[in-house]
């Protein structure tokens, strides 16, 4: 056989790996997918429920060794006190009352005062929970502390503060308004695409249903998932389900 003849043989073998090398890469190996349109739409809006409705809330635990504490009245005999006042941790530059609230270990909301300097507590036991949020407000009693001995310092343990993300039935409420009242405005700020339409629903103790009308044909794309809502100072679990289409 003359060399012109093996070199047509190993082109055409050549060729032949070629091919079923393309072949093995097309097969076995997946290209790198886009996320599809309908993903990219539930994301968005996803995104637009956190930024809208959500706030974080921190929480500062801390506990009042009151044990040996004791008010002395004008008998000169000594009783246990029902209240107490302690230093303020918190800067109020940028905090109001309604930004704050307290409970006890139990869970109980407790009324308060609260000065740029310090907070006075009805006693109900030793820990307590310090609850603020500059994205939100929170219902709170008036307290007169009038009389309340305060506690010294070193008497005072705080904790490190936790911080938590929470849907916020006051600024659910307002976002449930929005959709209703102004819904092709409210698409533009979340950037949603022109051609999609979206519905929320939230169930808990308190459901909002921010829905329209789907037409009949349209693929209707959904994602569900859990939260934690706080209405006035409790803290509930809500099912959240969104809807693109």
């Amino acid at each position: 056989m003359n060399k012109k003849g093996i070199s047509h043989i190993e082109i055409m073998i050549s060729f032949t790996l070629f091919i079923s090398l393309l072949a093995v890469i097309f097969i076995f190996i997946q290209p790198v997918k886009e996320p599809k349109l309908n993903n990219v739409a539930l994301d968005i809006v996803e995104y637009g429920l956190e930024k809208n409705a959500s706030i974080s809330l921190a929480t500062l635990p801390f506990k009042i060794n009151l044990s040996q504490i004791t008010q002395t009245t004008q008998t000169a005999s000594t009783t246990p006190i029902n209240c107490f006042t302690i230093d303020n941790p918190l800067n109020m530059s940028e905090l109001k009352k309604e930004n704050i609230f307290v409970t006890s270990s139990n869970g109980l909301n407790l009324a308060f005062d609260v000065t740029s300097n310090k907070i006075t507590l009805p006693k109900r036991e030793d820990f307590y929970y310090l609850h603020f949020s500059f994205d939100d407000t929170f219902p709170n009693g008036d307290y007169n502390g009038e009389g309340c001995p305060t506690i010294n310092p070193d008497k005072v343990t705080f904790s490190a503060p936790r911080t938590e993300a929470l849907l916020s039935f006051n600024k659910l409420d307002q976002l449930n308004k929005t959709y209703h009242n102004n819904y092709e405005e409210l698409k533009k700020q979340w950037f949603v695409p022109e051609k999609n339409n979206f519905a929320i629903t939230i169930k808990g103790s308190t459901n909002f249903n921010m829905s329209r009308k789907i037409l009949l044909g349209k693929d209707i794309f959904t994602r569900s998932f859990t939260k934690n809502m706080i209405k006035g100072t409790v803290v509930e679990q809500v099912n959240v389900n969104i809807k693109v289409w």
